[in-house]
């Protein structure tokens, strides 16, 4: 039997329901519920499925009426739109209080060659098995369906055995130094989720193994930047090291001192410098060295939120970064763009002010605590600060 001989059915990325040269999906269908009922039978394709499943499962969250009226209502337009654009009278077949998918036809799923796959590779790590396994995987579990508890169940879990098997289909191309193929894996799971560290780090580990030492560091410069603008993270301790791997094998590239100045002028951001900080211990320490040099005063300043407890929601960590996360905020846009700024600890930022005397620097600070409590929309907010003159180092 040739392929053109099957359904053939897709539920990854959008579901579709296809026969020779004719296809329908959920656009054609206009009615998530009618999808949501397709798409169960035929996952079940293989037993009868009794009439109150399919009632529990399509408004176990709805009151109706006369829920089989509803659901023989909804096999009608099933049965009609199959006949109309396929020809079938007898795809879907009624029994006594239940409905089954006919058995004459021969069906192809694409998660039941997933699931397949994934079987076979608990027993063998072939790459061939691999290659099929991750070709099945085009997007996460039917997108269209929105609020149905089982679907987003097996969404999340076949996401989940997706990036699983990249990471480990990963390491065997690593091991057999096929670093080709291993970038190829990374780039189209980035295209499904953009948003997985893991999967970037396989991308990066493949350019650094191809000696692409360039392009390495301009992804792991983008990956980090998307990373934490989108989902406030830093780079894992993998992600640095690797990046200090990168940064040790390039030393040797010839620079021109254009594309020096370009690579450190990249950052274009205003307001103050954000870092970790020891970054700002060692500034600091840059900054003491050079007062005595240049005759200049410079400040530190230490703020402090005193209740940050009696925050809505005082009891939910997430809150309190949260609250953190706008006072950061507004220290960045606040301050000139040659302060710098650290989180300390968890209620404490602290702050370098360069080239400024003590009155200035308790100015700035009154004027930065404004923009704060404003930005907090809590007026009652304690907040306090403290200022001191750096002493310069001899």
């Amino acid at each position: 039997m040739s392929m053109n001989d099957y359904v053939n059915i897709t539920m990854f990325r959008k579901f579709s329901f296809s026969y020779h040269n004719c296809t329908i999906d959920s656009d054609t269908m206009k009615s998530e519920k009618l999808v949501k009922l397709f798409a169960y039978l035929l996952s079940h394709y293989q037993r009868t499925v009794p009439s109150n499943e399919l009632i529990e499962m399509l408004w176990y969250l709805d009151d109706v009426d006369n829920p089989i009226g509803a659901l023989k209502n909804l096999i009608y337009r099933l049965r009609a739109l199959l006949k109309k654009e396929f020809g079938f009278t007898d795809f879907i077949i009624t029994g006594k209080g239940s409905y089954a998918i006919n058995s004459a036809y021969h069906l192809r799923i694409d998660t039941v060659e997933f699931e397949k796959y994934e079987k076979y590779l608990r027993d063998s790590s072939k790459p061939e098995y691999f290659e099929k396994f991750l070709n099945e995987y085009t997007g996460k579990y039917l997108v269209e369906i929105k609020e149905d508890h089982n679907t987003l169940s097996k969404r999340v879990y076949y996401h989940s055995l997706y990036m699983d098997k990249v990471v480990e289909y990963a390491k065997l191309l690593e091991d057999k130094q096929d670093y080709e193929k291993m970038e190829t894996i990374a780039k189209c799971a980035i295209e499904i989720d953009n948003l997985e560290e893991s999967i970037y780090e396989i991308w990066i580990r493949s350019l650094y193994f191809q000696q692409q030492y360039k392009k390495a560091k301009e992804i792991y410069k983008a990956t980090t930047d998307l990373l934490y603008q989108t989902l406030g993270v830093k780079p894992s301790e993998s992600m640095l090291k690797l990046y200090e791997m990168i940064k040790k094998e390039s030393h040797d590239e010839d620079l021109d001192i254009m594309e020096i100045q370009q690579e450190l002028s990249r950052d274009e951001a205003y307001g103050a410098f954000l870092c970790e900080y020891g970054t700002f211990r060692e500034i600091y320490t840059m900054q003491s060295r050079m007062m005595g040099r240049l005759g200049i005063c410079s400040q530190l300043c230490l703020i402090t939120i005193l209740d940050h407890s009696q925050i809505e929601d005082q009891h939910s960590q997430k809150a309190i970064e949260r609250m953190m996360t706008k006072v950061q905020d507004a220290l960045l846009s606040g301050l000139r763009i040659g302060d710098v700024v650290s989180r300390l600890n968890v209620n404490q930022f602290v702050v370098l002010l360069p080239a400024c005397h003590n009155d200035d620097a308790k100015s700035v600070m009154n004027r930065v605590l404004r923009k704060i409590k404003y930005s907090l929309n809590h007026t009652t907010l304690t907040i306090d600060f403290m200022v001191g003159e750096i002493m310069p180092k001899q």
